[in-house]
């Protein structure tokens, strides 16, 4: 009997797995993802996904208990890597209902094209209703993810 292991071997070498699915769900929201992850020493993963997030059941894990009903639907592709990160697709919310001692709406809606990366936010053609009225237009947040964030005035450190 011969057997041949060149065909494996040649797969063992290539630097790269291929990822056909990724499946996760909990509760009512789920995530579906495919891609591939090459160069081990310095992993990218490059993918697309698509999915749905119940936000009562996102706000519960941040501990946010303000958000009474809502669900968000994105989908995209996405490059991801130690040093940075890139993402753009489209998002839709839905069927938001908000309550704290600051704000309160009820069956608000958005939706919008988006582009992500370690730098910059986009947000295109993002339509929405809320308390009443609409909203359309663009979004750009430059520098986001390095902007030094206030602190939530329950949250100051006692002096």
């Amino acid at each position: 009997m011969v057997v041949d292991f060149s065909s494996a071997l040649r797969k063992l070498s290539d630097p790269r797995i291929e990822i056909s699915s990724l499946k996760w769900s909990s509760g009512r929201s789920h995530l579906e993802a495919y891609g591939r992850v090459t160069d081990f020493r310095q992993p990218r993963v490059n993918g697309r996904y698509t999915g749905a997030l119940d936000l009562v059941e996102v706000a519960a894990i941040a501990r946010h208990h303000g958000m009474r009903q809502g669900m968000v639907e994105l989908q995209g592709k996405g490059s991801w890597s130690l040093q940075q990160f890139a993402s753009d697709g489209s998002i839709q919310t839905r069927n938001l209902d908000f309550h704290d001692e600051n704000i309160s709406f009820r069956n608000a809606s958005l939706s919008s094209q988006f582009s992500v990366n370690d730098k910059e936010l986009k947000l295109t053609g993002l339509q929405g209703r809320l308390l009443g009225g609409a909203v359309s237009g663009d979004v750009e947040l430059l520098n986001w993810l390095h902007s030094p964030l206030p602190l939530h005035p329950k949250a100051r450190p006692e002096q």
